[in-house]
């Protein structure tokens, strides 16, 4: 079996290598600076459509934004 987790740690580098600040990544998906801050440093949780639009603006799959903790009862250092 294996685990994912989301690394919210991947949408600060997906947003970085797109040049966008988080204010104008929280404009690109629909929520104010503040929000979109407390989601990026992972004090809060993004919504499964914040995180489609966000892979979308970023030209990145979903699954980018998650590792795999356990695989096969093994734990990966991701």
């Amino acid at each position: 079996m294996t685990i994912y987790k989301f690394d919210f740690h991947k949408v600060a580098g997906a947003r970085n290598e797109m040049g966008l600040t988080q204010e104008e990544m929280a404009k690109k998906i629909g929520m104010n600076r503040a929000s979109y801050g407390l989601k990026e440093r992972g004090k809060r949780s993004f919504g499964s459509a914040e995180l489609a639009n966000i892979a979308n603006v970023t030209k990145k799959p979903v699954e980018y934004f998650f590792s795999i903790i356990v695989t096969d009862g093994q734990q990966i250092v991701a």
